[in-house]
């Protein structure tokens, strides 16, 4: 058990070291560090005449703090959540699980009995209680594989899973556009793989970094290989990130990382899903593995771009 607000209380407060220094001794990238001090307010170093930014003792704890907790399975969110609120907490678990199992029960039987106006309720209430990324793993992403689950062992019909699929994807539709932002911080193309139907996970990460203040167009699912790369090849992106999530898609996504690769660099290739995701085939296609969900695929992200 940690009390997080007595946690760094230690440590010495003197700006003494540059952005460098921290991604040295934290391993955390200098873009993520922006990120985090942009979105939530931590760290928070000062600054030299020069404008640079400077960090003590203590940032580098808290930063050190940080990495640990998302590695050990917290969102970034939830983790400053915890730092901001001061609560004593077992390392191993999330906040307040009761209550984001609670929120996504509520939403699984609302949309199992067609009632998309409680589920949407349900939703905004979970926003406003949330951050957005903590709605979208913890509750979103939660209804969505027990809904999937039920219909894989036939207690859910079709047509409730479709239903609660559209739903699902208009909300996050709108939560996207809602997120568009006008930043220079760079150009990200995300999609699926050819073939692939499955796109509400890679719709967070579309919004997740969208919201982390990038450019992202997001191509949606089922887009011809070469349409996409096409596209890449025209906008010139720093980065694509692409998702297949079923194992009929495999040689699909292969083909697609094999062709993007091909391309003249700079251009760094992302890929994640659960059709991607097995170590032996990280040893062999190209580009990088993102992550298992959405936030660790964006942290990933930012730090293959720093």
């Amino acid at each position: 058990m940690i009390n997080i607000s007595n946690r760094f209380s230690q440590f010495n407060q003197e700006p003494l070291y540059n952005t460098k220094a921290v991604v040295q001794r934290t391993g955390v990238a200098a873009d993520t560090l922006r990120a985090w001090e942009r979105r939530y307010g931590v760290p928070f170093p000062e600054r030299t005449e020069g404008r640079q930014r400077a960090y003590s003792e203590r940032d580098i704890a808290l930063i050190d703090w940080l990495r640990q907790q998302t590695e050990s399975g917290l969102t970034i969110s939830q983790a400053v959540a915890l730092l901001q609120t001061g609560s004593t907490i077992d390392q191993s678990t999330t906040y307040d699980v009761a209550g984001l199992q609670e929120l996504s029960n509520k939403c699984v039987q609302a949309l199992l009995s067609f009632d998309v106006l409680k589920a949407d309720a349900i939703l905004n209430q979970a926003f406003s209680m949330y951050p957005v990324e903590t709605v979208c793993i913890d509750v979103i992403e939660r209804v969505m594989v027990a809904i999937g689950d039920g219909w894989h062992a036939g207690t859910i019909s079709i047509s409730q899973e479709h239903a609660a699929t559209a739903f699902m994807s208009l909300k996050l539709s709108n939560l996207i556009h809602q997120a568009r932002t006008r930043s220079n911080r760079g150009l990200i193309i995300v999609a699926t793989v050819p073939g692939e139907q499955h796109e509400l996970g890679v719709m967070m990460v579309a919004l997740f970094l969208m919201r982390r203040g990038w450019r992202v167009i997001y191509l949606g699912s089922n887009l011809p290989t070469s349409e996409l790369l096409h596209t890449v090849q025209r906008l010139k992106p720093k980065l694509v990130a692409l998702s297949a999530t079923t194992r009929e898609n495999y040689s699909q996504a292969a083909h697609l990382l094999q062709e993007l690769n091909k391309l003249t660099k700079p251009l760094i290739i992302g890929y994640g899903g659960a059709a991607l995701s097995g170590k032996e085939q990280q040893k062999i296609l190209p580009g990088s593995f993102l992550g298992y969900n959405a936030d660790q695929a964006c942290d990933t992200i930012e730090q293959l771009l720093a």
